[in-house]
Parts: structure tokens; sequence; C-alpha cells
């Protein structure tokens, strides 16, 4: 295909591969998500790809799931705590029966 005369050559801009690893590891691995979204973010903004918008979802959603899983970590181990202990001294979480 030719262009008209004084019109330059379109060229496709790709979206940016890393961009979108990092918006899959979002949900898989958010902590990789997280750095990746920033090297791609850093990668779009030399070279002018499209997938900035992947590479900040993948920062943001990466950063809410690691804190999200960081909670949901932290209380499971409570509860195990707890639950063991109260296998050690089950007296101890029973109420008082006089």
């Amino acid at each position: 295909m030719t262009t008209p005369q004084g019109y330059p050559p379109r060229t496709a801009r790709g979206t940016n591969s890393m961009a979108i690893g990092a918006l899959v590891m979002m949900f898989l691995l958010p902590p990789l998500g997280i750095v990746l979204g920033v090297l791609a973010g850093r990668q779009i903004r030399r070279t002018g790809e499209d997938g900035a918008g992947f590479a900040r979802a993948g920062v943001i959603g990466g950063i809410v799931l690691t804190v999200l899983y960081t909670a949901v970590a932290v209380a499971l181990v409570l509860v195990f705590v707890r639950f063991l202990d109260a296998i050690e001294e089950p007296d101890r979480w029973l109420p008082d029966q006089d």
C-alpha cells in the first residue's frame, strides 16, 4: 500500500509486552506485577509504546493485592495460633461452669 504524497508512512505502535505481563502477574504474584509495571512504565516513556494504563494497573493492583494477601495471611496465622492454644489448654477458652 502506498501513502499519498506528503504524508509520512503510518507506523503501528504496539502495546508494551511487559505492561501486559504486569497486568497478568498482578493476579498471580502481585509483587512481581509491581516490579514489571514500574519497568514497563519506564520503557513506555522511553519508547512511546502503548500500554501505560496496563502498567499503571499492574502497579496499583499489585500494591492493593499485596496488602490484602498479607493481611489475610496474618489473620490466618493468628487464627491458627489461637486454635493451637485452644487445643493445648481447652479449659482456658471454655466458659466457667459453676
